[in-house]
């Protein structure tokens, strides 16, 4: 995650503004296109893989799933690059003059929608080396070329991006045969596997789509409503915060999961402790960095890319919001995927999918990039508010009120030496941007430590990191 926002960012100084949107287009194109074109069908290897231990049963997992995503995909490539469908597609988005760009992000799909069984085959045989070196090569390869050329457009991106998993499924093709003895692609399709994996995928597939297309709708309607610039200026002001999103989310629920998965099968209290500490934690770390990236939002703009992406600084108070209601969201779904109340999570998301579509209509063509942050904020309070009384988890929740008057208290002492630090930095001339960063973050740290520090002797943390 931290190796892909740092490419972004070479992508950002690299590409002009549009070009930018183009390609957040493109990747919002790639990131809904896997997970709606396989039907899910590939998560039922989750399940199977590690109790599998049969080379031949092993073969015939893969062997139905890849045989299946080439099957669809081939269908879907004719549709889309064939058709009058594709016309309308280019023209819908803007995208008349990078369908070379299109042709390739609709191959890239194709052939990164195969790797991910391989994927799957990797971390639950336990090679977990093999996993994380794919997924290292997948992030990096294909930014050697546009880095060695200087500068490049948005369709060798594409193209690059396309010819890296290329290589990559070759050469997991490869490893999969050496470990087992048949593959037979078509040889070893299994009719039952398949039909299994398709009503295990369609269990959690409606829930999933919507919380997937959620994470990039926007993009879409900015695209369609506005044009590629305002796609590229939201894009870039949600980076840092999807980033940090990412990050804390799945180190948590990496750590806590099995825990909070161990408590609720005891039907232990102690889970309700749990969720509550972390509740308390994202509440901790999120709002002073958030409010650290907002104070400071002209410097980290100016750092990260270019002066044309100032504009966005006026957005950043709302990402920051989104980013402390999604990360709380990310635990309160747990709940239900935990009680396998799947019905549930779409009588969520699906009214809140719906919702953001409707604010989209009306606030993006009044506030362009805006309006789309203001709508994903109202979205998410919305999801949030849903998930506390559907899960009911507010009713366990053991936060005591002096807890979170400490955390609001400290918070807006905190804030205020960041607006006096924003005030004084404009006292002294540093041309160097890097430099006057590196001493406004150096600042900022030496007063988060004990922030920190302060939060730690109040026991916030006792449970959770042991």
């Amino acid at each position: 995650m931290i190796i892909g926002f740092f490419i972004s960012i070479i992508v950002i100084k690299k590409l002009p503004l549009e070009e930018y949107g183009v390609y957040s287009l493109l990747i919002s194109i790639i990131s809904i296109s896997v997970m709606v074109f396989t039907f899910n069908i590939q998560e039922l290897l989750f399940v199977r893989l590690s109790k599998v231990k049969s080379k031949l049963q092993m073969s015939q997992m893969i062997s139905t799933t890849n045989t299946t995503v080439f099957v669809i995909y081939g269908f879907l490539i004719i549709l889309f690059l064939f058709t009058p469908l594709k016309d309308l597609i280019l023209k819908s988005f803007d995208l008349i003059n990078y369908s070379q760009a299109f042709e390739f992000t609709v191959y890239y799909i194709f052939i990164y929608s195969l790797i991910l069984t391989f994927m799957r085959y990797f971390m639950f045989t336990s090679q977990a080396i093999k996993y994380s070196f794919s997924e290292l090569l997948i992030a990096i390869l294909w930014i050697v070329p546009f880095l060695f050329y200087g500068i490049l457009n948005v369709t060798d991106i594409m193209f690059y991006k396309f010819l890296t998993v290329t290589l990559i499924l070759f050469a997991m093709f490869i490893v999969f045969y050496k470990q087992n003895t048949s593959l037979g692609i078509f040889k070893n399709f299994d009719k039952d596997y398949l039909k299994e994996a398709f009503i295990f995928g369609m269990a959690t597939f409606l829930p999933s789509l919507c919380i997937y297309i959620l994470a990039v709708v926007s993009v879409f309607f900015l695209s369609y409503l506005d044009t590629n610039e305002a796609v590229a200026l939201f894009s870039f002001a949600n980076l840092p915060f999807i980033i940090l999103n990412s990050i804390l989310s799945s180190t948590l629920i990496l750590i806590l999961l099995p825990k909070i998965n161990n408590y609720h099968n005891e039907r232990n209290s102690r889970k309700y402790l749990l969720i509550s500490k972390i509740f308390q934690i994202i509440l901790v770390l999120l709002i002073p960095i958030s409010s650290f990236i907002v104070a400071f939002s002209s410097e980290i703009i100016l750092l990260l890319s270019k002066k044309e992406y100032l504009l966005v600084s006026d957005s950043l108070i709302y990402f920051s919001l989104i980013l402390i209601l999604s990360t709380l969201v990310a635990f309160l779904k747990q709940e239900l995927y935990l009680e396998r109340k799947y019905k549930k999570l779409l009588i969520v998301f699906l009214p809140g999918l719906i919702l953001n579509v409707v604010f989209n209509f009306i606030f993006i063509p009044i506030y362009s990039y805006l309006g789309a942050a203001i709508s994903l904020l109202i979205t998410y309070l919305y999801i949030f508010i849903s998930l506390l009384i559907i899960t009911k988890v507010y009713k366990y929740l053991l936060i005591k009120s002096m807890n979170l008057i400490s955390i609001i208290v400290v918070n807006i002492g905190f804030i205020l030496i960041l607006i006096c630090i924003n005030y004084f930095k404009n006292l002294f001339v540093i041309d160097s941007i890097f430099v006057m960063f590196l001493l406004i973050t150096l600042s900022s740290t030496f007063l988060f430590l004990p922030y920190l520090y302060y939060f730690y002797k109040k026991d916030f943390f006792r449970g959770v990191l042991k």
